[in-house]
């Protein structure tokens, strides 16, 4: 009897898993959809409505299942509340802004949620890789079809855009499926499996077939000698990680803040690119200009006509280090260096070290690199659910947990 019992109640947690994993699936899809899904004048529509259902099905979801509110979301909500009012005060896009805060906020709520629940937590990884999987194979096809572009969304063909958009948009929004898929592989003991090579070998020919981009190249790299290597960096885990955020803010500084011309003809030479970043230094010098005149808050999130007008760019400074300071400011850059920071200091202090926290620390690389050189403010809901992650799980109290894991 008890036997029966123990796997009637096994059978019952499998379902319950896989309602989950469909429930996810669905909230998800919305949320992860590619470039083309929101360009395209139908399939618009009915993302925008899918992405209000899913919105208020992870409301009510966070609604029923936060029980007690974790320090570090009130360091999320202080940067978005202060986007908020700096935004009001500069009659800036508030409706974006309002659609862009509750998106991130609520994300890393669910994972603040979940990330003690490992069966709910698997069945959202799982659902996240897969959804990304699909969408990146049927993009890997695309690009097969149309080597030079979708032609509805092509606007230069030097520069061709397939359902994720160009080849560095791309990355950008496969990131998450890609963290999840490298989580899913280190809990079976695996470095890699079919869907890591996938991505891999995808963004390979990606590279050679449609269009080189170097960022995208250089987070490929990251993440694959990352993996490859875990045995080597996972026991300086802490020290690795303070090294190369210095390294991240010591090229931001000399590139971006206070450009030194040898240093960046040097840099250039060895990425065969031009002195001026393909056209981002002028972008940099004009956010630097509006950091200049509005130091402490920002300007808050402009009206995408606005940001063309007086940056140059309607994606922003295309690094997002300035997106950060010319919009929330340096208290809003501050609260960034917080969240970045802050579990830099828990590894150090508590000496934790569990796979998961090493995956997420690889990919807070990947992403504090092409901070560097890439617009990253529309993209906060795929990367700052990341950022936080590291956070939530090099708290005192997981750190038990995690050494286990």
């Amino acid at each position: 009897m008890p036997r029966k019992k123990a796997l009637k109640k096994q059978n019952t947690s499998k379902v319950i898993d896989r309602a989950y994993y469909f429930y996810f699936l669905i909230a998800f899809f919305p949320i992860l959809a590619p470039y083309y899904f929101v360009q395209h004048e139908f399939l618009g529509v009915i993302i925008d409505i899918w992405m209000c259902l899913s919105i208020a099905g992870l409301f009510s979801f966070a609604l029923l299942h936060y029980k007690k509110i974790s320090k570090p979301i009130l360091i999320v909500v202080a940067t978005y509340i202060l986007l908020f009012i700096v935004t009001i005060c500069n009659n800036g896009d508030i409706i974006a802004v309002i659609k862009h805060s509750i998106k991130v906020i609520l994300l890393c709520c669910v994972i603040d949620i979940l990330k003690n629940d490992k069966s709910k937590l698997n069945s959202l990884l799982y659902a996240i890789r897969d959804i990304t999987l699909g969408i990146f194979v049927v993009n890997l096809l695309t690009c097969l079809v149309w080597k030079t572009g979708i032609p509805s969304i092509t606007q230069n063909i030097e520069y061709p855009y397939h359902l994720y958009g160009n080849v560095n948009t791309t990355i950008r929004m496969i990131l998450p499926g890609m963290l999840c898929s490298s989580l899913i592989n280190r809990e079976k003991g695996k470095k890699f499996n079919h869907i890591s090579l996938i991505y891999l070998l995808g963004f390979v020919f990606i590279y050679f077939y449609v269009y080189p981009a170097t960022t995208s190249l250089i987070a490929i790299a990251i993440i694959t000698a990352w993996i490859l290597l875990e045995n080597l960096f996972v026991k300086q885990l802490s020290n690795i990680y303070l090294l190369y955020i210095l390294l991240i803010f010591a090229l931001e500084l000399l590139i971006v803040i206070f450009p030194n011309e040898m240093f960046i003809k040097t840099i250039t030479g060895l990425l065969n690119k031009s002195t001026d970043f393909t056209g981002r230094s002028l972008l940099w010098t004009n956010a630097m200009n509006l950091v200049k005149n509005n130091p402490i808050f920002g300007v808050g999130r402009q009206t995408i006509s606005n940001i063309k007008s007086t940056i140059g760019n309607m994606s922003g400074s295309h690094n997002y280090y300035l997106d950060i300071l010319y919009q929330r400011g340096i208290v809003g850059f501050v609260l960034f260096l917080v969240l970045i920071l802050t579990p830099l200091w828990k590894m150090k202090t508590k000496k934790i070290s569990a796979h998961r926290i090493y995956m997420l620390v690889g990919y807070s690389m990947v992403l504090l690199t092409m901070f560097l050189s890439e617009p990253f403010f529309e993209y906060e809901c795929y990367f700052m659910p990341i950022l936080y992650s590291l956070l939530i799980y090099t708290d005192e109290k997981r750190a038990k947990i995690n050494a286990k894991n």
